[in-house]
């Protein structure tokens, strides 16, 4: 994804915001989904450990839907993450909680049918 990519929205140089933004753009507009392309050190910043809960103030009949995608690589500028720790049962326990349906996706060869299953 980058600037030239039609629908995109650039959140800025900024870490923390981008889920947030991405609630916010899907409300009253029921027919609009939103990726959400998350970074595992940005999963750490104060503002996107707070909304992870946004979902909640979503009415799925007024408003459209987010999907977050997480990437752990389990790297950051200075050093591993807390999710880069995590093993996949500590991730799908922690996101089932916050109410997200987790799908794992490691096939990279069959990449693209993976993430199309995950939306329907």
């Amino acid at each position: 994804m980058n600037l030239e990519t039609p629908g995109s929205i650039y959140e800025g140089r900024e870490l923390g915001y981008i889920l947030s933004v991405s609630f916010g753009t899907v409300m009253d507009k029921p027919d609009l989904i939103v990726t959400c392309l998350i970074g595992d050190d940005e999963v750490e910043i104060g503002p996107t450990a707070t909304a992870w809960h946004e979902h909640k103030y979503l009415d799925p009949a007024e408003s459209g839907a987010v999907l977050p995608i997480l990437h752990v690589n389990g790297f950051k500028i200075s050093e591993g993450t807390i999710f880069g720790c995590m093993d996949d049962k500590e991730i799908i326990s922690l996101f089932s909680a916050y109410g997200y349906q987790v799908r794992i996706v490691e096939d990279l060869e069959n990449i693209d049918q993976d993430l199309a299953a995950s939306i329907e």
